[in-house]
């Protein structure tokens, strides 16, 4: 059996925002028909059962960094966006249920800890074949392994699923590991994590690939076995080792790349969440219909029968 891990949130603001708007009324539907219609795409080329993963709010980690995510209310035109898929998002669930497609909320948390988590345990599972991960987070490609395989959703992504046999390849990292330790270095704007200071995408890539991690640099640097005194990134490299104060961040350079890698790591997340909640899928095909009546989503009603077919061979879904 494959398993398709589906990044609600992201995939419903990946189609809210398409140029293409739908309405049914007053109420534009974009959001719910891309879900849905993705979600089917993917479930049947991957021949995996799909579960999708929602957002609550992680206290946790605005605890431990207060600016996290603090610039999210900044930009109207995200703020718009959000607001018009939160509309339609108790359509998607009420579609995903009748679909018999189980839904997990991380209460206290986010979608990102609960991949990892659920990584970990389907990769255990010797019954599961395979696990797909389904988002436009570029943070969940550090959890591809020989067992997972990372797929985007955008459509202009330069590649489009990333495997453990071209992780090197595509993203220019030699490990998970060092993928994290790069996001690390370079901090995430959307996210409104601060960089370390001096080292770009570039500079982290070259680093990584020669010295392995930056934690294997750092040490060497500080105990003397490694040398870095040319190359642009010298001055920042040895800042790092050193935590000097960096002005421009504000931050002590080493403090803020282990603060970044705590922030960032879902390989092992230091910020699981405790508050679930599970909503299971409840096969109802008469339930799905009204849906999409409701919606006039006319494509999928002429076609339903084949339209639901990866639904019935997977989640139990019983055709009407």
């Amino acid at each position: 059996m494959n398993i398709l891990i589906i990044d609600g949130n992201s995939l419903g603001y990946y189609h809210q925002q398409q140029p293409k708007k739908l309405h049914s009324g007053d109420m534009e539907t974009q959001a719910v028909f891309g879900f849905i219609y993705n979600m089917r795409r993917y479930a049947s080329l991957m021949k995996a059962l799909p579960i999708v993963l929602w957002d609550g709010f992680s206290d946790a980690r605005r605890d431990f960094y207060p600016e996290y995510k603090a610039n999210r209310d900044d930009n109207p035109e995200m703020t718009k966006m959000k607001e018009g898929f939160a509309i339609q998002k108790p359509f998607i669930k009420k579609a995903l249920t009748a679909l018999g497609v189980d839904q997990i909320t991380a209460l206290d948390g986010e979608a990102d800890d609960l991949a990892g988590i659920l990584k970990r345990r389907y990769v255990a599972n010797k019954d599961i074949e395979h696990v797909y991960l389904l988002t436009a987070d570029s943070d969940w490609i550090q959890l591809v392994d020989e067992k997972v395989t990372w797929i985007s959703l955008r459509e202009d992504a330069k590649h489009k699923r990333i495997t453990i046999e071209a992780f090197s390849e595509l993203t220019g990292y030699p490990h998970q590991r060092g993928f994290l330790e790069g996001k690390a270095l370079q901090g995430d704007k959307s996210d409104n994590i601060q960089q370390v200071g001096g080292i770009g995408e570039k500079g982290a890539m070259d680093l990584i690939n020669e010295y392995g991690s930056m934690v294997t640099l750092v040490k060497g640097i500080c105990d003397g076995s490694i040398v870095i005194d040319k190359g642009r990134n010298k001055t920042a490299v040895n800042n790092l080792a050193k935590n000097a104060f960096n002005e421009k961040t504000g931050c002590r350079m080493l403090e803020a790349f282990m603060r970044n890698i705590k922030l960032m790591d879902l390989i092992d997340t230091k910020f699981p969440p405790q508050k679930l909640e599970v909503i299971r899928g409840e096969q109802n095909l008469a339930a799905f219909k009204q849906i999409c009546m409701q919606l006039n989503f006319q494509s999928i009603m002429s076609d339903l029968e084949v339209f639901i077919v990866p639904f019935v061979k997977r989640c139990g879904l019983v055709a009407e």
